[in-house]
């Protein structure tokens, strides 16, 4: 889904409905804010919110129609290899993030020890309010590992079906990054215990008219959910997350250097 398209699909239309004077130029100025917004960085766009596209000044409906459109073709096209040197904006390296300081000794101490024993980093959960940097440092954990990233949206794991559709197209060692991952329903939590925990995707096959529960290998990775209401996850399902930490806000010197970046 270009920019192109979302402006002809949704933003025009809009306009044209309400009788706006000049519908093509008040396209063009919220095609400009959706760019500004991040809408052209894939790694952003993956997780984009209606509330990111308020500088457009279109009703929250439409803000919400287009933040989906602009997820969904974010998650369905990039599979997000880190440290891309052409978007600087997002580190590549614990080095470059700034503040979390704790999180970052933890993260880099966890990621020494499971290379040494060659074994996957245990499936972190990040809380906190938005605006902390949680993709970010999905997306730098996942290049200090050496592996690649996919981004995903929890709001679209909402069945077993999606579930399994997604597993199946995972690689072994690289890293799921789910954002706003309380958006799962309680029954694709449920599908991806025995995933998290036993490493086997639950299936069901139909055999001679009858359905039998079974399970196959699913590919070792680490999971980084990213919630701002933790309590909305299932216990059994938080549990299944090794590390789990929630996020400080930045300092005021922080963010001096965050907006000189």
């Amino acid at each position: 889904m270009s920019l192109s398209s979302l402006k002809s699909e949704i933003v025009l239309p809009y306009f044209q409905s309400i009788g706006e004077a000049d519908p093509t130029e008040s396209s063009d100025r919220v095609t400009a804010e959706i760019l500004k917004a991040g809408a052209g960085v894939k790694a952003v766009a993956a997780s984009i919110q209606a509330e990111d596209l308020q500088a457009t000044g279109l009703p929250l409906a439409i803000r919400k129609a287009l933040a989906t459109r602009i997820r969904e073709d974010a998650i369905a096209t990039v599979e997000v290899t880190t440290g891309d040197t052409r978007q600087r904006l997002r580190p590549g390296s614990f080095d470059d993030v700034i503040g979390h300081k704790d999180f970052k000794s933890l993260m880099s101490n966890a990621i020494t020890a499971a290379r040494k024993q060659g074994v996957p980093l245990r499936h972190i959960l990040l809380s906190g309010p938005r605006g902390l940097g949680k993709t970010t440092l999905a997306l730098v954990i996942a290049n200090e590992l050496g592996a690649k990233a996919r981004l995903l949206v929890g709001s679209q794991l909402r069945t077993p079906v999606d579930i399994t559709q997604e597993v199946l197209r995972w690689e072994k060692g690289s890293v799921i990054f789910i954002d706003e991952i309380h958006g799962m329903s309680k029954s694709a939590q449920e599908t991806l215990y025995s995933v998290m925990e036993d490493g086997r995707l639950p299936v069901t096959e139909k055999r001679k008219g009858h359905q039998t529960k079974t399970s196959i290998p699913a590919p070792s990775v680490t999971i980084i959910g990213a919630t701002t209401n933790p309590s909305k996850l299932l216990e059994p399902f938080r549990n299944r997350f090794g590390s789990k930490y929630e996020l400080g806000f930045y300092s005021s010197v922080e963010m001096e250097k965050i907006g000189q970046r």
